[in-house]
Order: C-alpha cells, then structure tokens, then sequence
C-alpha cells in the first residue's frame, strides 16, 4: 500500500526537483550525526552500539549506505553536486559493501554517459580507495556470502507456480533450509528475507507477481528519465543481495523514483499537460515532433 500510494502520488508531481532535494536534505542530517557517531558519539540509539559503523538516523548501516547510494548518483545525474558531496562521505562511513559497489557501478554510467574523462578519473580515484577499504572491512570481509548462498539455494527449492503469499518467506522458508540452523544468533536472523528481492518476490508470489514486477521494470525503463533510471539501477543492484523493496525508505524511495520516471508532464500551451519524452527518444537523440491541433502544438 505504502508503494503503491507513492507511485501514484509521484506520477502526478510535474517537477520533483525539491523531492529530490529534500529527501538529500534528509539524509545530510545523517551525515551530521554519523560524523558524530564516527568520532565515539551516540546521540542516536543504534545497533550493537560501539561494535558498528556509523548508522545517523537509520539504526542500521546497512540501510543508511543503501539509501545514500540511490541518492548520491540520482543528484548527481540531475548535476546537483552539492547535495551529492553531502551525502557520498555518510556512504563510505557507513562501510554498507552492496552500497558502496552499486554507488561506484553507476557512478562509471554517469561518466561514460556525461564523457567527463577528467573528472571521471579524478571521482573514481577517489572513490577507489575508500570503496576497497569499505568492502574489505574486518578479518572475514566475505563471510556472509556463503550464508546468502545457502539461503538462495533453500528459496530456490521453495518456488511455487503462485507463491506462498505476501509476507510468508520468513514462516515458511525453514521448510526448505536448515543450513543456518546450526549457526549462533543473531545469523537466523538472515532468513527473515531472501537476501534477494526477485528471488523473494518469486517465492511469494509466483509468476503472476514477478510477472507484474518486470512489467512495471519494463515500462519504467522504457521511457524513464536518465536520471530517475541511474538511481534506480543502484536500489536494483542492492537488490541482488539485500532487501531495499522490503525497507520502508529505501522501497519508498524507489517507488517515488518509478512514479516520478513514468510520469514526466510537459505544458503545451496554456493548461494542457502531455508526458515527456522517454529515455528510448533520449538515447536516439530525436525531439518530439509536434503538429498544430485546434490551435496549439500537440506532440506526436
């Protein structure tokens, strides 16, 4: 319901620029209280205080590093670099690995797409260093790989033609999997998702969900925004091997993206507001034709 009332919402807004702001806005508070938090500080409750890397509001450093990527190259996109550079530091401070390696994956779109080469060499040097310092964090950087493995596998054997209904990964998956059983707590934990939101969806809801999912993928891609589709490509890549669509902000971040991609407006004349042209008429580099219909330009 949350999803699907943002989608709507969005696909009406004409020009979601001071969403875009506001939601980097948002996250720039976070960047003020995980500097805070990475200098010993905990002025937010957070998990496993003094063991974690820095969370600012979001509790958990998984989910602040996956919302700051989707952000961080969405305003990067519409070249809005100052809210960008607010956020992109909170990303590497929150060590969040699926993040981080979607950020620097978009990031090299961006550039080939902008053919900034200068500074394209000068973002990703920068970005190299603290991305491998982040994603070979601790003495076992790797070590939850295999346990996603054993999950993926377990959902796998699980997939029905129907599915097993919205919200019943977690009741049923142990009925294909006891791989992680033996594992100490909070590792059980793990299974209250697939790790993996199109294996999950999959799982509950059968072809006729993942079916509706790519169709909505499809018609977002087909004539979303540049920008809008960037941003979305990192929560998808995230997806692989977390559960972004399963986390109030990051799935309303991403149903807002969607909403905003599908409905882009134009005025044409006076009072009258037609869809602008896709991401299919962007990559051919054509202008919408227009012809003259009652006395105003109708594009075609």
């Amino acid at each position: 319901a949350l999803m699907g009332g943002l989608f709507a919402i969005a696909h009406e807004v004409e020009d979601p620029k001071w969403v875009y702001r506001g939601l980097a806005a948002g996250l720039g508070v976070s960047t003020v209280i995980a500097v805070i938090q990475e200098m010993g500080y905990q002025p937010v409750i957070a998990v496993l205080q003094g063991v974690q890397n820095p969370s600012g509001l979001f509790i958990n450093p998984s989910l602040l590093g996956e919302s700051c990527a989707a952000i961080a190259v969405l305003m990067l996109a519409r070249r809005e670099y100052w809210f960008a550079a607010l956020i992109i530091p909170t990303l590497f401070m929150s060590q969040n690995r699926a993040g981080i390696i979607a950020f620097v994956i978009c990031l090299a779109v961006w550039l080939g797409v902008e053919r900034k080469r200068g500074l394209g060499l000068l973002l990703m040097g920068a970005c190299i260093i603290p991305a491998y310092l982040a994603i070979t964090k601790g003495m076992h950087p790797w070590d939850s790989i295999p346990q996603r493995f054993d999950i993926w596998e377990g959902a796998w054997q699980g997939i029905t033609l129907f599915g097993h209904g919205i919200g019943q990964f977690y009741v049923d998956f142990p009925q294909y999997s006891d791989a992680l059983s033996s594992e100490a707590s909070p590792t059980w934990i793990m299974t209250a998702h697939a790790h993996n939101d199109g294996l999950e969806f999959l799982f509950e809801l059968g072809l006729p969900g993942i079916s509706c999912l790519g169709g909505l993928v499809w018609l977002v891609y087909r004539q979303g925004p540049f920008p809008e589709l960037l941003a979305l490509s990192s929560i998808g890549i995230t997806a692989l091997v977390g559960f972004p669509l399963h986390v109030p902000f990051t799935a309303a971040v991403a149903s807002i993206l969607a909403g905003c991609a599908v409905g882009r407006w134009s005025v044409v004349g006076r009072t009258e507001l037609h869809r602008r042209q896709g991401v299919h008429g962007w990559v051919a580099e054509s202008k919408p034709v227009l012809v003259t219909e009652g006395g105003r330009p109708v594009p075609v």
